[in-house]
């Protein structure tokens, strides 16, 4: 395996903690601040500022994301994908702290730090006599599903035979991992109706609540939550629910919101059918706002063999395969048949208020992103196979 890693310089991590510092500063929170959006977009310009880097932006419903590919580059051998968006935070957590070795901050996980990685080994590239055909894509909405963001970027890629072979999503695999599977994802959005009436005489009215309790248990039994990580079945939660008004009324309407994650053993098709049974027999009307497939990125594929023996020369040990109960952009490169390379750097917290990466962990990492790019751009360019099992 060439991937050409004695040509890779030190990373300067003072320069880089600096810059993921003042990313994180950037309140980019889903949904929200489209000037810290702005903010965001134009400091990613001048970081790449002086290269012959290209950008191109799609607007969606007033979301932006971005493709950033070089100017000579007619198609890419490797997509970096990375999304710029955060979930909620109180305030402190958007200014970087360090306690050790860790650096604390909203996106220090999820996923500002591989973001940031993906755009310094860009920038090398491009000052290099060789950019290896990398492009990135940047997205806004991974953190509520993607469908104004990576579907729309990854359908246009299709639409101009512009998708490369493999992608590589550094949204999970944390601690030089390799993530092998990710479940699937359907948001379900449901109706209950019934008559209201006075709290106090509950026998003269049909309390919505109820049904919408009762459809959420059959839903349960059918989608039992497993025990942990390893226990690989679907989850079934409720997210939102809203009804009544005054404290003493017996609501019309209930309205609620169910995430459901499943394995490979349903199909889109298998869930819908199923919610809508359980959802007629309870009287419930349901609607799927979103209805992904799960995604699988074989690790006995030839480009995923090279990689798993990379990962274990940069990070000292034959790298743990797993199953992600969560679901990423990954999904739609996987569904037009990219293979889906997903490692992140030591980190952990995602989403809590304790969201962390670990510093030390940051030159390995950026040691394993050129390496990647230039693994895959060997094998492309050289017709290598990429995907299919070796046995």
């Amino acid at each position: 395996m060439d991937d050409g890693g004695d040509m890779i310089g030190e990373l300067d991590l003072d320069r880089f903690t600096d810059d993921l510092a003042t990313l994180v500063g950037y309140q980019t929170v889903v949904c929200r601040n489209d000037g810290e959006f702005a903010r965001a977009r134009d400091w990613i310009r001048q970081y790449l500022a002086g290269t012959d880097a290209e950008f191109v932006d799609f607007d969606v419903d007033g979301l932006t994301s971005t493709i950033i590919r070089p100017a000579s580059s007619a198609k890419p051998t490797l997509i970096g994908d990375a999304h710029l968006e955060v979930v909620p935070g109180a305030e402190p957590m958007f200014a970087l702290r360090r306690d050790g070795t860790r650096l604390y901050g909203r996106g220090a996980a999820d996923m500002k730090t591989a973001l940031l990685m993906l755009l310094r080994v860009m920038r090398d590239l491009l000052t290099s006599d060789d950019h290896y055909d990398l492009w990135l894509v940047i997205t806004e909405d991974e953190e509520v599903g993607s469908q104004r963001g990576a579907r729309c970027v990854v359908e246009h890629l299709v639409d101009r035979d512009l998708l490369p072979p493999v992608a590589f999503v550094p949204d999970g695999g944390h601690d030089f991992s390799y993530v092998e599977r990710e479940k699937g994802i359907a948001v379900i959005r449901a109706v209950a109706c019934g008559d209201g009436g006075h709290a106090s005489r509950p026998w003269l009215a049909a309390n919505p609540i109820d049904t919408m309790a009762a459809f959420a248990r059959a839903c349960s039994q059918v989608f039992p939550d497993p025990r942990d990580e390893r226990d690989w079945r679907p989850t079934f939660v409720p997210t939102a629910i809203t009804a009544g008004g005054a404290s003493n009324q017996i609501p019309t309407e209930c309205r609620a919101v169910f995430d459901l994650r499943y394995t490979e053993n349903f199909t889109p098709t298998d869930i819908r059918a199923r919610v809508n049974d359980i959802a007629d027999t309870h009287g419930v009307a349901v609607q799927f706002s979103k209805l992904d497939a799960a995604a699988r990125y074989p690790s006995d594929a030839p480009i995923a063999r090279d990689y798993l023996d990379l990962l274990e020369d940069v990070s000292g040990r034959r790298p743990p395969i797993l199953h992600s109960a969560g679901a990423s952009n990954g999904r739609f490169y996987a569904a037009h048949g990219s293979h889906v390379l997903m490692t992140n750097a030591r980190a952990g917290g995602a989403h809590s208020r304790l969201e962390w990466v670990d510093e030390s962990s940051l030159p390995a990492y950026y040691e394993l992103v050129h390496r990647t790019v230039r693994l895959v751009a060997n094998r492309v360019r050289s017709g290598a196979p990429i995907t299919g099992a070796t046995s």
